[in-house]
């Protein structure tokens, strides 16, 4: 009977273990993964920062609120810089850098004007002056019943507008010969292999500029450091008074001379900004020079020469902006208005259009005039040609565009091919001004720059008193010669002196940079995105330390299977001792028993 029990107890202990053996076995994969989600857990609370683990493994409401209001608000930031630094980009801003223009440039031509509506030579070739062309007007004004007529007139009462009724070819080639600058005086001083020489302009010749009449142009070495020469202004008082009469406004009242520095080679659309020289003065002029160099809104493609006609004559220049803009101006004219305008340069005529514009009237006349007709009245043309000038006017953009011609004006901006060179060269002036000649110099300054030159050969009628003058005072009688200066005021009045100075550090170039290329926008928005990850895991070097414990707990990890192999195996023999100690014991007990 015991012999029977024995047996099942030992039966029964050998299922208990294989039962214990499977489920060992069942339990070892999932073993296997808490071990891996224990060892994350361990790690994150080992970490010296414990922020994380407790928001991650927090069951409150308000601590997740508080992490999703955190991340929402730091990825609200970041969108937000994100937007500002893409329309920076797209945007081109930039800053300005400024530099040394090495070496100096070469130095420009100077382009200078007569600034009175119409001088006095020019008056005397023609008997429309300014007083009977605005007493026409005025008078056709009076005799209208209409305001809108009447209003239309009062376009005609400016000096463009007088200026194109009479015939500029003719009028500019009796001011062909018009004296402005005294070439003979006009002198260079520069430097050649260290001496300081002195040296005649290169060229003194006219130049025809919309706008202004009497104009000339100075061409000096390139290398020049200081340029003087004189003027005399081809006007007189009593011309100012009737100049009044073309508008009633005093601002119109134009006097002196206008002096314009540009670019060699290049054409002078609008001198409106230059130097304003007041009659009788001595003005010394600091000149500056200033390469910009464009990075937005500019084309690297521009022409290089712009060809066009003015006045009969066939030019080219370089390039400019603006000359493009009053071409493609003067086109439209043609085009919409179906007449053109004298005192504007224009497109170079082709085989096809040859002959169009010399069949198109001037804007701003009814018919040219005839050949035996030295002044044109007014009061003949009428009013059916004022929409010819209200024409050039909405074209100019100075007039609204009725509704009905909205359709004609749509594609006047979109049809302009001007692009803008992302290189341009201006120069600016600094001016220091001083009176003039007076009653005790002006018989040496004629005796030495008009006397026995071409000017006084046109302007002997004015000038004659100082020929007398001098010859007096060569025959010993000063005392007649000062009286007869006291009788008029002419070169005192009207002779000015310039001296313009180009010094090497007068020159300097800018550029505009990139506030954001494409390379720094994309290591911005990389420094954002990896600021933002940063910032939402609250801090980086909890990460870093969190990575640290998780290679040392694998790394520890991997060798602890041969360790608990060997403690295994250890364990079971010590387990088959104690089992045959245990059945030792028994059997002796059994028999002790028999």
């Amino acid at each position: 009977m015991m012999h029977q029990q024995q047996q099942q107890q030992q039966q029964q202990q050998q299922q208990q273990q294989q039962q214990q053996q499977q489920r060992v076995v069942a339990s070892k994969p999932p073993q296997e993964k808490s071990e891996v989600r224990s060892l994350c857990l361990d790690c994150l609370k080992r970490t010296s920062v414990r922020g994380l683990p407790r928001i991650l493994s927090a069951k409150s409401a308000g601590l997740r609120t508080l992490w999703f209001v955190a991340v929402l608000a730091f990825f609200l930031l970041l969108l937000y810089n994100v937007v500002k630094l893409t329309f920076v980009y797209i945007r081109g801003d930039v800053i300005l850098a400024f530099e040394p223009w090495t070496p100096r440039p070469a130095f420009p031509n100077i382009t200078i004007c007569d600034a009175s509506p119409m001088t006095y030579s020019g008056m005397r070739r023609f008997n429309l002056t300014p007083r009977a062309y605005s007493r026409h007007v005025k008078e056709l004004a009076a005799a209208t019943q209409s305001r809108v007529q009447a209003a239309a007139l009062s376009k005609l009462l400016s000096p463009v507008a007088y200026h194109d009724h009479l015939r500029l070819t003719e009028f500019q080639a009796a001011l062909h010969e018009d004296p402005l600058v005294l070439s003979e005086s006009c002198s260079v001083h520069l430097h050649q292999n260290g001496v300081l020489i002195n040296q005649a302009c290169q060229r003194v010749e006219k130049l025809q500029v919309p706008g202004y009449f009497s104009c000339s142009t100075i061409t000096v070495a390139e290398s020049a450091e200081r340029v003087t020469f004189h003027l005399v202004l081809d006007s007189e008082t009593d011309s100012l008074e009737c100049s009044k009469c073309i508008p009633d406004d005093p601002e119109t009242l134009n006097t002196g001379a206008i002096l314009f520095l540009h670019e060699r080679d290049s054409y002078p659309v609008s001198i409106d900004n230059g130097l304003r020289v007041m009659p009788g003065t001595q003005n010394f002029v600091l000149v500056k020079a200033t390469r910009s160099m464009q990075r937005r809104s500019c084309s690297e493609s521009t022409p290089e020469d712009i060809e066009f006609q003015y006045s009969g004559l066939s030019l080219s220049t370089k390039y400019s902006q603006s000359l493009c803009e009053m071409l493609h101006r003067h086109d439209k004219y043609q085009e919409l208005c179906n007449c053109s305008v004298d005192s504007m340069p224009h497109a170079i005529e082709d085989d096809e259009t040859h002959g169009f514009e010399s069949a198109l009237p001037v804007c701003h006349r009814q018919k040219p005039l005839a050949d035996r007709q030295r002044y044109y009245d007014v009061a003949d043309v009428g009013l059916h040609h004022l929409d010819r000038v209200d024409c050039v006017l909405q074209v100019d953009g100075r007039l609204p565009v009725p509704p009905e011609h909205r359709e004609r004006f749509k594609d006047l901006e979109s049809s302009r091919n001007c692009p803008k060179p992302c290189q341009q060269v201006q120069f600016s002036v600094a001016r220091s001004q001083s009176k003039g000649i007076d009653k005790n110099s002006v018989l040496d300054v004629f005796e030495r720059y008009i006397w026995n030159t071409s000017l006084y050969g046109h302007m002997e009628d004015r000038l004659s008193v100082y020929s007398r003058a001098i010859q007096l005072r060569e025959a010993g009688r000063k005392d007649e010669a000062t009286e007869l200066l006291r009788s008029t005021t002419y070169l005192e009045d009207n002779f000015m002196t310039v001296i313009l100075q180009f010094g090497p550090d007068q020159a300097k170039v800018q550029s505009e940079n990139l506030i954001l290329g494409l390379s720094a926008f994309i290591s911005q928005i990389g420094g954002l995105l990896a600021l933002f990850s940063g910032i939402t895991v609250v801090c980086v070097a909890e990460v870093a330390e969190l990575l640290w414990l998780l290679a040392v707990r694998l790394k520890l990890r991997q060798t602890a299977p041969c360790c608990r192999r060997e403690a295994d195996d250890i364990g079971g023999e010590g387990k088959t001792e104690v089992a045959v100690d245990s059945r030792g014991r028994d059997g002796q007990e059994a028999v002790a028993m028999l």
